[in-house]
């Protein structure tokens, strides 16, 4: 009797985006892995640019970006 114990991993994404909804608005937090700095960088900012049009186009409220506070 042969014995197969091939272990199946959930897949592996690169990108992923999460839409919180607060009193304020959406809050849009984003994350990209790749191999080079620049490239998630530039991946990120677009994904983060776009979900915010998305939202906007479908007249859902944006929270607006607070300014950190001083010490």
């Amino acid at each position: 009797m042969e014995n197969n114990t091939e272990v199946e991993y959930p897949p592996v994404f690169s990108h992923s985006v999460k839409i919180d909804q607060t009193a304020k608005g959406a809050r849009v937090t984003v994350h990209v892995h790749a191999n080079e700095g620049k490239e998630a960088m530039c991946q990120a900012i677009d994904l983060y640019k776009q979900t915010i049009e998305d939202l906007t186009k479908n007249n859902l409220q944006v929270a607006p970006i607070e300014e950190g506070k001083s010490k």
